[in-house]
């Protein structure tokens, strides 16, 4: 294990610098979403702790303000949850699942009086269970538009339609319906086409009110919250629980810790060099090169190879051919070596290993043939 390099802590500081802008910079979104009072609550469209506009928030206070006993269902439902409960409100809950013994509960309490309201996209194994029959969803280009109900006026956004069929038509746009009423036993199914026209879009506009709270009633009115992830222990999770704008806010600051971990943390494997690594100097060189000789004991002999080396380099540059001797190589040498290197190569001496050396250096050093 080793640390990092200075370049490596260069690096870190800009990350450090970049994750403490990040910080700072969620500090203030947090700080100003904290004192903005105005802000709306968001969260999973129908449910009625949601007060933007697909939420359901407004049709839970007006009930508590007519009187309602109204309740969130935070659990499973059961026959318990629905022993006295005269209305069960289900909103948005098209893609979400209810196992057989939930279905199964809400289908007795259903057939002994139960008011069950669900908007949007079919659940097409609740209705399939509690009404016997699923009305063919469309879903529809929005627009939106004043519909005359007897004598009173609904709005919706119509984001998708009934096709006719069994059930009573609550609501009617030309031969689409927006709102059917199923009889079941002792109760009954009020299935709403959109959840925009009774939710907090909607409910306001005309006599939208009107006619949810004629079939909700103000008895006791419970919303299915565990289905929009609320639990007896909270919400199914940190994220779920915070507005949208905070959970985005919470997933960048994890990963602001995860780089600014990596970014303090040492790395395993082998050091890295601290800098280029240079040839030896000349006096290295020399120094390497005469204690190998020194330990021969015979430096003229050990330095052959470097000498024919030289020969050979002198024979090519100067295009003689295989069966030159050494007269025609000395003369010819001279065009590229100093007299002392030329008598380095040609007559050695003790004195001269390093000589020899330098002129087989210099011979592979000059560029073209001189003659």
């Amino acid at each position: 294990m080793t640390t990092i390099t200075a370049e490596g802590r260069k690096i870190r500081s800009n990350i450090e610098t970049g994750v403490v802008s990040i910080l700072a910079i969620m500090v203030a979104l947090v700080i100003v979403s904290a004192f903005g009072s105005d802000e709306a609550v968001d969260g999973p469209a129908g449910s009625s702790f949601v007060t933007t506009s697909l939420g359901a928030a407004g049709l839970y206070e007006t009930l508590e303000e007519l009187g309602a006993n109204t309740r969130r269902s935070r659990r499973p439902i059961s026959g318990d949850t629905l022993a006295d409960v005269d209305t069960l409100i289900a909103l948005e809950v098209g893609g979400m699942f209810y196992d057989p013994f939930e279905r199964a509960s809400i289908r007795n309490a259903v057939e002994s009086g139960l008011t069950l309201i669900t908007s949007g996209s079919p659940n097409a194994e609740l209705l399939e269970t509690a009404v016997g029959v699923v009305p063919e969803w469309l879903p529809t280009t929005p627009q939106n538009g004043r519909l005359t109900i007897g004598t009173g006026a609904f709005s919706a956004p119509r984001f998708g339609v009934f096709d006719p069929g069994e059930g009573l038509p609550l609501v009617v746009s030309g031969d689409r319906h927006l709102a059917v009423v199923f009889t079941v036993g002792d109760g009954k199914v009020v299935l709403f086409s959109d959840t925009a026209s009774i939710g907090n879009q909607g409910l306001g506009l005309f006599d939208n009110a009107e006619v949810v709270i004629g079939q909700t009633g103000t008895d006791t009115v419970m919303f299915d919250e565990f289905r929009h992830g609320f639990t007896e222990q909270g919400t199914t999770g940190l994220l779920d629980a915070a507005p949208v704008s905070w959970s985005n806010t919470l997933r960048l600051l994890g990963v602001a810790l995860v780089v600014a971990l990596i970014a303090y943390g040492r790395r395993f494997g082998p050091p890295e060099p601290q800098g280029r690594s240079f040839v030896p100097s000349r006096r290295q060189l020399i120094d390497s090169v005469a204690s190998t000789l020194r330990r021969t004991g015979s430096p003229v002999e050990s330095t052959e190879p470097v000498r024919a080396l030289a020969r050979r380099e002198i024979q090519r540059k100067a295009m003689l051919g295989p069966d030159a001797t050494d007269p025609e190589l000395r003369a010819a040498a001279a065009d590229f070596l100093t007299p002392e290197e030329v008598d380095a190569v040609f007559s050695p001496s003790p004195d001269s290993v390093m000589v020899a050396d330098q002129a087989l250096a210099r011979l592979r050093s000059v560029s073209g043939d001189i003659r």
